[in-house]
Protein backbone atom coordinates (compact mmCIF):
# COMPACT_ATOMS: atom_id res chain seq x y z
CA UNK A 1 0.00 0.00 0.00
CA UNK A 2 2.78 2.40 0.95
CA UNK A 3 4.66 1.69 -2.26
CA UNK A 4 1.57 2.28 -4.39
CA UNK A 5 0.80 5.56 -2.65
CA UNK A 6 4.38 6.73 -2.97
CA UNK A 7 4.33 6.14 -6.70
CA UNK A 8 1.11 8.10 -6.93
CA UNK A 9 2.75 10.97 -5.05
CA UNK A 10 5.37 11.51 -7.77
CA UNK A 11 4.47 13.10 -11.09
CA UNK A 12 5.72 10.91 -13.89
CA UNK A 13 6.34 12.43 -17.29
CA UNK A 14 8.66 14.41 -19.49
CA UNK A 15 8.49 18.16 -19.83
CA UNK A 16 7.72 19.71 -23.21
CA UNK A 17 10.57 19.71 -25.68
CA UNK A 18 12.46 16.73 -24.23
CA UNK A 19 13.85 14.33 -26.80
CA UNK A 20 12.12 10.91 -26.60
CA UNK A 21 15.52 9.22 -26.77
CA UNK A 22 16.17 10.45 -23.22
CA UNK A 23 13.45 8.13 -21.90
CA UNK A 24 15.81 5.15 -22.06
CA UNK A 25 19.33 4.83 -20.76
CA UNK A 26 21.79 2.25 -22.07
CA UNK A 27 24.58 1.16 -19.72
CA UNK A 28 26.86 -1.74 -20.57
CA UNK A 29 24.36 -3.11 -23.08
CA UNK A 30 21.55 -2.94 -20.54
CA UNK A 31 18.57 -0.66 -21.14
CA UNK A 32 17.02 1.30 -18.27
CA UNK A 33 13.55 2.77 -18.70
CA UNK A 34 13.60 6.13 -16.93
CA UNK A 35 9.80 6.24 -16.81
CA UNK A 36 9.80 3.28 -14.42
CA UNK A 37 10.95 3.30 -10.77
CA UNK A 38 14.71 2.77 -10.54
CA UNK A 39 16.29 0.62 -7.85
CA UNK A 40 19.36 1.73 -5.92
CA UNK A 41 21.79 -0.46 -7.88
CA UNK A 42 20.40 0.80 -11.18
CA UNK A 43 20.94 4.41 -10.16
CA UNK A 44 24.54 3.63 -9.21
CA UNK A 45 25.21 1.90 -12.54
CA UNK A 46 23.85 4.84 -14.52
CA UNK A 47 25.86 7.31 -12.44
CA UNK A 48 29.11 5.40 -12.94
CA UNK A 49 28.50 5.27 -16.69
CA UNK A 50 27.56 8.91 -17.19
CA UNK A 51 29.22 11.04 -14.52
CA UNK A 52 31.17 13.98 -15.95
CA UNK A 53 33.35 14.09 -12.86
CA UNK A 54 34.36 10.47 -13.36
CA UNK A 55 35.18 11.10 -17.01
CA UNK A 56 37.42 13.97 -15.92
CA UNK A 57 39.36 11.72 -13.57
CA UNK A 58 39.65 9.10 -16.32
CA UNK A 59 41.18 11.79 -18.54
CA UNK A 60 43.77 12.43 -15.82
CA UNK A 61 44.60 8.71 -15.82
CA UNK A 62 45.03 8.81 -19.58
CA UNK A 63 47.35 11.81 -19.28
CA UNK A 64 49.46 10.05 -16.63
CA UNK A 65 49.62 6.93 -18.80
CA UNK A 66 50.87 9.03 -21.70
CA UNK A 67 53.56 10.62 -19.53
CA UNK A 68 54.66 7.16 -18.42
CA UNK A 69 54.99 5.99 -22.03
CA UNK A 70 56.91 9.12 -22.98
CA UNK A 71 59.40 8.46 -20.16
CA UNK A 72 60.36 5.18 -21.85
CA UNK A 73 62.48 7.22 -24.23
CA UNK A 74 65.07 7.48 -21.45
CA UNK A 75 65.84 3.75 -21.57
CA UNK A 76 64.73 2.51 -24.99
CA UNK A 77 66.84 2.82 -28.17
CA UNK A 78 65.93 5.35 -30.79
CA UNK A 79 66.31 5.40 -34.59
CA UNK A 80 65.98 8.15 -37.19
CA UNK A 81 66.29 8.28 -40.94
CA UNK A 82 66.40 10.95 -43.64
CA UNK A 83 66.74 11.47 -47.36
CA UNK A 84 67.58 14.42 -49.59
CA UNK A 85 67.61 15.22 -53.31
CA UNK A 86 68.73 18.29 -55.23
CA UNK A 87 69.46 19.44 -58.75
CA UNK A 88 72.92 20.79 -59.55
CA UNK A 89 74.34 23.22 -62.02
CA UNK A 90 77.84 24.51 -62.67
CA UNK A 91 78.43 28.16 -63.58
CA UNK A 92 75.00 28.41 -65.14
CA UNK A 93 75.46 25.28 -67.20
CA UNK A 94 73.90 21.97 -66.27
CA UNK A 95 76.51 19.37 -65.49
CA UNK A 96 76.29 15.87 -66.90
CA UNK A 97 74.98 14.39 -63.65
CA UNK A 98 72.54 17.07 -62.56
CA UNK A 99 71.13 15.13 -59.61
CA UNK A 100 72.51 14.48 -56.13
CA UNK A 101 70.75 12.18 -53.64
CA UNK A 102 71.56 10.84 -50.19
CA UNK A 103 69.97 8.56 -47.56
CA UNK A 104 71.06 8.45 -43.96
CA UNK A 105 70.05 6.55 -40.85
CA UNK A 106 71.13 6.72 -37.24
CA UNK A 107 70.30 4.80 -34.07
CA UNK A 108 71.36 5.12 -30.47
CA UNK A 109 70.68 4.19 -26.88
CA UNK A 110 71.42 5.60 -23.45
CA UNK A 111 73.73 3.00 -21.97
CA UNK A 112 73.74 4.60 -18.52
CA UNK A 113 71.27 7.32 -17.52
CA UNK A 114 70.32 6.95 -13.87
CA UNK A 115 68.28 10.15 -13.84
CA UNK A 116 66.26 8.93 -16.82
CA UNK A 117 65.65 5.58 -15.12
CA UNK A 118 64.31 7.28 -12.00
CA UNK A 119 62.18 9.59 -14.12
CA UNK A 120 60.63 6.50 -15.70
CA UNK A 121 59.92 5.04 -12.28
CA UNK A 122 58.44 8.33 -11.09
CA UNK A 123 56.12 8.56 -14.09
CA UNK A 124 54.92 5.00 -13.58
CA UNK A 125 54.27 5.66 -9.91
CA UNK A 126 52.35 8.82 -10.83
CA UNK A 127 50.26 6.74 -13.24
CA UNK A 128 49.53 4.33 -10.39
CA UNK A 129 48.46 7.25 -8.18
CA UNK A 130 46.10 8.46 -10.92
CA UNK A 131 44.47 5.03 -11.09
CA UNK A 132 43.94 5.11 -7.34
CA UNK A 133 42.39 8.55 -7.74
CA UNK A 134 39.95 7.04 -10.22
CA UNK A 135 39.09 4.30 -7.76
CA UNK A 136 38.54 6.90 -5.06
CA UNK A 137 36.36 9.02 -7.35
CA UNK A 138 34.30 5.94 -8.19
CA UNK A 139 33.83 5.21 -4.49
CA UNK A 140 32.83 8.82 -3.79
CA UNK A 141 30.33 8.84 -6.65
CA UNK A 142 28.81 5.56 -5.47
CA UNK A 143 28.42 6.93 -1.96
CA UNK A 144 26.97 10.23 -3.19
CA UNK A 145 24.47 8.46 -5.45
CA UNK A 146 23.33 6.14 -2.68
CA UNK A 147 22.95 8.97 -0.19
CA UNK A 148 20.96 11.08 -2.65
CA UNK A 149 18.83 8.05 -3.51
CA UNK A 150 17.94 7.62 0.16
CA UNK A 151 17.25 11.36 0.48
CA UNK A 152 14.79 11.00 -2.40
CA UNK A 153 13.12 7.99 -0.80
CA UNK A 154 12.83 9.88 2.49
CA UNK A 155 11.30 12.89 0.71
CA UNK A 156 8.78 10.65 -1.06
CA UNK A 157 7.85 8.86 2.14
CA UNK A 158 7.51 12.18 3.95
CA UNK A 159 5.02 13.10 1.23
CA UNK A 160 3.21 9.84 1.96
CA UNK A 161 3.04 10.81 5.64
CA UNK A 162 1.48 14.12 4.67
CA UNK A 163 -1.03 12.28 2.50
CA UNK A 164 -1.99 10.19 5.50
CA UNK A 165 -2.19 13.38 7.58
CA UNK A 166 -4.60 14.88 5.03
CA UNK A 167 -6.73 11.73 5.15
CA UNK A 168 -6.84 11.77 8.95
CA UNK A 169 -7.63 15.50 9.00
CA UNK A 170 -10.42 14.99 6.46
CA UNK A 171 -11.78 12.13 8.55
CA UNK A 172 -11.58 14.39 11.59
CA UNK A 173 -13.56 17.05 9.71
CA UNK A 174 -16.27 14.56 8.70
CA UNK A 175 -16.65 13.33 12.28
CA UNK A 176 -16.78 16.87 13.63
CA UNK A 177 -19.45 17.85 11.13
CA UNK A 178 -21.50 14.75 12.03
CA UNK A 179 -21.22 15.45 15.75
CA UNK A 180 -22.06 19.13 15.18
CA UNK A 181 -25.20 18.16 13.27
CA UNK A 182 -26.14 15.92 16.20
CA UNK A 183 -25.54 18.82 18.57
CA UNK A 184 -22.70 17.08 20.41
CA UNK A 185 -19.91 19.60 19.64
CA UNK A 186 -19.59 23.31 19.03
CA UNK A 187 -19.22 25.03 15.68
CA UNK A 188 -15.64 25.92 16.63
CA UNK A 189 -14.67 22.24 16.44
CA UNK A 190 -15.77 22.14 12.81
CA UNK A 191 -13.86 25.31 12.03
CA UNK A 192 -10.76 23.93 13.72
CA UNK A 193 -11.05 20.73 11.70
CA UNK A 194 -11.31 22.76 8.49
CA UNK A 195 -8.15 24.66 9.43
CA UNK A 196 -6.40 21.36 10.10
CA UNK A 197 -7.31 20.06 6.64
CA UNK A 198 -6.02 23.23 4.97
CA UNK A 199 -2.75 23.08 6.93
CA UNK A 200 -2.29 19.42 6.04
CA UNK A 201 -2.89 20.07 2.35
CA UNK A 202 -0.34 22.91 2.38
CA UNK A 203 2.23 20.65 4.07
CA UNK A 204 1.56 17.97 1.42
CA UNK A 205 2.15 20.47 -1.40
CA UNK A 206 5.47 21.47 0.15
CA UNK A 207 6.57 17.86 0.68
CA UNK A 208 5.77 16.92 -2.90
CA UNK A 209 7.74 19.88 -4.19
CA UNK A 210 10.73 18.91 -2.04
CA UNK A 211 10.51 15.36 -3.42
CA UNK A 212 10.61 16.64 -7.01
CA UNK A 213 13.62 18.82 -6.22
CA UNK A 214 15.51 15.92 -4.62
CA UNK A 215 14.73 13.69 -7.61
CA UNK A 216 16.13 16.36 -9.91
CA UNK A 217 19.29 16.45 -7.81
CA UNK A 218 19.54 12.69 -8.09
CA UNK A 219 19.29 13.03 -11.88
CA UNK A 220 22.17 15.51 -11.83
CA UNK A 221 24.30 13.17 -9.71
CA UNK A 222 23.56 10.33 -12.13
CA UNK A 223 24.39 12.43 -15.18
CA UNK A 224 20.81 12.21 -16.46
CA UNK A 225 19.07 15.14 -18.13
CA UNK A 226 17.43 17.05 -15.25
CA UNK A 227 14.33 17.61 -17.37
CA UNK A 228 13.50 13.94 -16.88
CA UNK A 229 11.23 13.33 -13.88
CA UNK A 230 12.81 10.26 -12.35
CA UNK A 231 11.00 7.66 -10.30
CA UNK A 232 12.69 5.55 -7.65
CA UNK A 233 11.73 2.42 -5.79
CA UNK A 234 10.73 3.59 -2.31
CA UNK A 235 11.21 0.21 -0.62
CA UNK A 236 13.66 0.58 2.26
CA UNK A 237 15.38 -2.61 3.38
CA UNK A 238 17.14 -1.92 6.66
CA UNK A 239 20.25 -4.09 7.27
CA UNK A 240 19.55 -6.75 9.86
CA UNK A 241 23.11 -6.73 11.17
CA UNK A 242 25.58 -3.99 11.98
CA UNK A 243 29.40 -4.12 11.78
CA UNK A 244 30.86 -6.17 14.61
CA UNK A 245 33.40 -4.78 17.05
CA UNK A 246 36.26 -4.19 17.66
CA UNK A 247 36.54 -0.92 15.82
CA UNK A 248 40.35 -1.08 15.74
CA UNK A 249 40.17 -3.89 13.19
CA UNK A 250 38.01 -1.76 10.90
CA UNK A 251 40.51 1.09 11.20
CA UNK A 252 43.34 -1.18 10.09
CA UNK A 253 41.21 -2.40 7.20
CA UNK A 254 40.50 1.18 6.12
CA UNK A 255 44.19 2.12 6.21
CA UNK A 256 44.93 -0.81 3.90
CA UNK A 257 42.00 -0.44 1.49
CA UNK A 258 41.23 3.25 1.06
CA UNK A 259 42.21 4.35 -2.47
CA UNK A 260 42.92 7.87 -1.21
CA UNK A 261 45.69 6.53 1.00
CA UNK A 262 47.05 4.35 -1.80
CA UNK A 263 47.16 7.40 -4.06
CA UNK A 264 48.86 9.46 -1.35
CA UNK A 265 51.49 6.76 -0.78
CA UNK A 266 52.11 6.54 -4.52
CA UNK A 267 52.56 10.32 -4.78
CA UNK A 268 55.00 10.29 -1.88
CA UNK A 269 56.96 7.50 -3.56
CA UNK A 270 56.99 9.42 -6.86
CA UNK A 271 58.27 12.54 -5.11
CA UNK A 272 61.07 10.53 -3.48
CA UNK A 273 61.97 8.99 -6.85
CA UNK A 274 62.06 12.45 -8.41
CA UNK A 275 64.40 13.64 -5.67
CA UNK A 276 66.69 10.64 -6.10
CA UNK A 277 66.73 11.07 -9.89
CA UNK A 278 67.76 14.71 -9.63
CA UNK A 279 70.63 13.80 -7.35
CA UNK A 280 71.79 11.03 -9.68
CA UNK A 281 71.77 13.52 -12.52
CA UNK A 282 75.27 14.47 -11.44
CA UNK A 283 76.50 10.98 -12.34
CA UNK A 284 78.06 10.76 -15.85
CA UNK A 285 75.72 9.64 -18.61
CA UNK A 286 76.88 7.17 -21.25
CA UNK A 287 75.32 6.90 -24.69
CA UNK A 288 76.09 4.99 -27.88
CA UNK A 289 75.19 6.07 -31.40
CA UNK A 290 75.54 4.38 -34.78
CA UNK A 291 75.02 6.16 -38.10
CA UNK A 292 75.31 5.29 -41.79
CA UNK A 293 74.69 7.19 -45.01
CA UNK A 294 74.57 6.59 -48.77
CA UNK A 295 75.46 9.28 -51.31
CA UNK A 296 75.51 9.42 -55.07
CA UNK A 297 75.23 11.74 -58.07
CA UNK A 298 72.63 11.13 -60.64
CA UNK A 299 69.27 9.65 -59.96
CA UNK A 300 69.85 6.61 -62.21
CA UNK A 301 73.16 5.88 -60.61
CA UNK A 302 71.72 6.11 -57.12
CA UNK A 303 68.64 4.07 -57.84
CA UNK A 304 70.63 1.35 -59.58
CA UNK A 305 72.76 0.90 -56.50
CA UNK A 306 75.95 2.30 -58.02
CA UNK A 307 76.44 4.62 -55.11
CA UNK A 308 79.55 6.71 -55.19
CA UNK A 309 79.96 7.07 -51.42
CA UNK A 310 78.94 5.09 -48.34
CA UNK A 311 79.91 5.87 -44.78
CA UNK A 312 79.11 4.69 -41.26
CA UNK A 313 80.22 5.56 -37.78
CA UNK A 314 79.96 4.33 -34.19
CA UNK A 315 80.11 6.83 -31.37
CA UNK A 316 80.35 6.28 -27.61
CA UNK A 317 80.04 9.42 -25.51
CA UNK A 318 79.90 10.38 -21.86
CA UNK A 319 78.64 13.60 -20.32
CA UNK A 320 78.08 15.04 -16.88
CA UNK A 321 77.05 18.49 -15.63
CA UNK A 322 79.77 20.52 -13.97
CA UNK A 323 77.92 23.70 -13.08
CA UNK A 324 74.27 24.53 -13.83
CA UNK A 325 73.94 27.81 -12.00
CA UNK A 326 72.41 26.14 -8.92
CA UNK A 327 69.48 25.02 -11.06
CA UNK A 328 69.82 21.38 -10.03
CA UNK A 329 70.36 22.26 -6.37
CA UNK A 330 67.15 24.28 -6.43
CA UNK A 331 65.20 21.48 -8.08
CA UNK A 332 66.54 18.97 -5.54
CA UNK A 333 65.45 21.19 -2.67
CA UNK A 334 62.08 21.72 -4.32
CA UNK A 335 61.62 17.95 -4.70
CA UNK A 336 62.63 17.40 -1.07
CA UNK A 337 60.04 19.94 0.08
CA UNK A 338 57.39 18.31 -2.08
CA UNK A 339 58.18 14.88 -0.65
CA UNK A 340 57.97 16.28 2.86
CA UNK A 341 54.59 17.87 2.12
CA UNK A 342 53.26 14.57 0.74
CA UNK A 343 54.56 12.73 3.82
CA UNK A 344 52.82 15.12 6.21
CA UNK A 345 49.62 14.99 4.14
CA UNK A 346 49.68 11.20 4.29
CA UNK A 347 49.98 11.26 8.07
CA UNK A 348 47.07 13.67 8.31
CA UNK A 349 44.93 11.59 5.94
CA UNK A 350 45.52 8.45 7.98
CA UNK A 351 44.32 10.20 11.13
CA UNK A 352 41.29 11.65 9.37
CA UNK A 353 40.31 8.27 7.92
CA UNK A 354 40.66 6.59 11.32
CA UNK A 355 38.35 9.28 12.73
CA UNK A 356 35.94 8.80 9.83
CA UNK A 357 35.74 5.06 10.50
CA UNK A 358 35.13 5.57 14.20
CA UNK A 359 32.49 8.21 13.56
CA UNK A 360 30.68 6.03 11.01
CA UNK A 361 30.82 2.99 13.31
CA UNK A 362 29.39 4.87 16.29
CA UNK A 363 26.72 6.50 14.11
CA UNK A 364 25.43 3.08 13.06
CA UNK A 365 24.99 2.10 16.70
CA UNK A 366 23.23 5.37 17.46
CA UNK A 367 20.92 5.16 14.45
CA UNK A 368 20.01 1.56 15.28
CA UNK A 369 18.88 2.66 18.76
CA UNK A 370 17.07 5.65 17.27
CA UNK A 371 15.18 3.37 14.88
CA UNK A 372 14.04 1.11 17.71
CA UNK A 373 12.84 4.14 19.67
CA UNK A 374 11.07 5.56 16.61
CA UNK A 375 9.23 2.29 15.97
CA UNK A 376 8.00 2.32 19.56
CA UNK A 377 6.89 5.94 19.20
CA UNK A 378 4.84 5.11 16.09
CA UNK A 379 3.03 2.28 17.89
CA UNK A 380 2.26 4.46 20.89
CA UNK A 381 1.20 7.45 18.79
CA UNK A 382 -1.10 5.29 16.67
CA UNK A 383 -2.77 3.85 19.78
CA UNK A 384 -3.06 7.32 21.32
CA UNK A 385 -4.83 8.66 18.22
CA UNK A 386 -7.26 5.75 18.32
CA UNK A 387 -8.08 6.45 21.98
CA UNK A 388 -8.43 10.21 21.46
CA UNK A 389 -10.76 9.59 18.51
CA UNK A 390 -12.96 7.38 20.69
CA UNK A 391 -12.91 9.88 23.56
CA UNK A 392 -13.84 12.76 21.27
CA UNK A 393 -16.74 10.86 19.76
CA UNK A 394 -17.99 9.93 23.23
CA UNK A 395 -17.79 13.56 24.37
CA UNK A 396 -15.06 12.89 26.94
CA UNK A 397 -12.26 14.43 24.84
CA UNK A 398 -11.61 17.74 23.16
CA UNK A 399 -10.76 18.58 19.56
CA UNK A 400 -7.43 20.00 20.76
CA UNK A 401 -6.46 16.65 22.31
CA UNK A 402 -7.53 14.89 19.15
CA UNK A 403 -5.47 17.26 16.99
CA UNK A 404 -2.46 16.89 19.28
CA UNK A 405 -2.65 13.10 18.93
CA UNK A 406 -2.86 13.44 15.14
CA UNK A 407 0.21 15.68 14.99
CA UNK A 408 2.10 13.37 17.34
CA UNK A 409 1.44 10.44 15.03
CA UNK A 410 2.60 12.51 12.07
CA UNK A 411 5.80 13.47 13.86
CA UNK A 412 6.35 9.85 14.91
CA UNK A 413 6.05 8.66 11.31
CA UNK A 414 8.50 11.33 10.15
CA UNK A 415 10.98 10.37 12.87
CA UNK A 416 10.59 6.68 11.98
CA UNK A 417 11.30 7.28 8.29
CA UNK A 418 14.21 9.56 9.12
CA UNK A 419 15.66 6.93 11.45
CA UNK A 420 15.49 4.24 8.75
CA UNK A 421 17.11 6.48 6.15
CA UNK A 422 19.76 7.65 8.61
CA UNK A 423 20.66 4.05 9.44
CA UNK A 424 20.98 3.18 5.74
CA UNK A 425 23.10 6.28 5.08
CA UNK A 426 25.29 5.39 8.07
CA UNK A 427 25.91 1.95 6.58
CA UNK A 428 26.81 3.53 3.22
CA UNK A 429 29.25 5.90 4.89
CA UNK A 430 30.77 3.10 6.93
CA UNK A 431 31.34 1.00 3.80
CA UNK A 432 32.99 4.01 2.16
CA UNK A 433 35.07 4.68 5.29
CA UNK A 434 36.53 1.16 5.44
CA UNK A 435 37.11 1.00 1.69
CA UNK A 436 34.53 -1.64 0.80
CA UNK A 437 33.51 -1.82 -2.85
Amino acid sequence: MMRRRMRQAVMVGIVLGLCPAALAQSVGGREFDLTEPLALDECVLIALAQSDRLREVEANVQSARGASRAALSNVLPYATSGASWRRLDQSGTWIQAPYEASVNMSAGINVLDLEGIYNLRRSRTSHEAARYDLSGATSDLTRTTKEQFYVCVAALQFAWVEERAVEVAADQLRRSETLFNLGSVARSDVLQAQVNVADSELALINRRNVARIELTRLAMVMGVDPRVDLMVDTTLVVPSEDPAAPIEGWMRTALERRPELKAARARLKAAEQNQAGLRLGRVPKLSMRYSTSLYGRGADEFLDGAVTTTSWGLQLSASMPLFEGFSRDGRIEQAAGQARAFREALERQQKEIALEVKDAFLNILKERESLAAAETSVSLARENLRLQTALYESGAGTVLEWETARLNLRRAYVAWIQAKVSLLVSHVRFQKAVGEE
